[in-house]
């Protein structure tokens, strides 16, 4: 079941993805993440990033440590509330 989607996902769209970090992920989701990935196409599992702990290096080779929080390894404040997109007026 789940080959055939992943083929289509990756034929169909291909170049959507630039990178994709998954951070702090559950032993048994890594674990079932790691077989999952192997029915990837190799240019697809380039763009992803699974860890389940010691992430933090990783996303400071790609996204600077002032717009990264601090439970990430960043310098920004963490955002724990009020996380949502602000509204505009018109």
């Amino acid at each position: 079941m789940m080959s055939p989607v992943m083929s289509i996902m990756q034929t169909m769209y291909c170049a959507r993805l630039g990178h994709m970090y998954v951070v702090n992920m559950p032993r048994m989701m890594y674990a079932f993440a790691k077989l999952v990935m192997r029915l990837l196409d190799p240019s697809t599992t380039k763009k992803i990033d699974i860890f389940h702990g010691g992430f933090e290096e990783a996303l400071l080779e790609t996204i600077s440590s002032d717009v990264l929080e601090a439970r990430y390894g960043g310098d920004c404040e963490d955002q724990v509330s009020d996380f949502c997109v602000p509204q505009f007026m018109t």
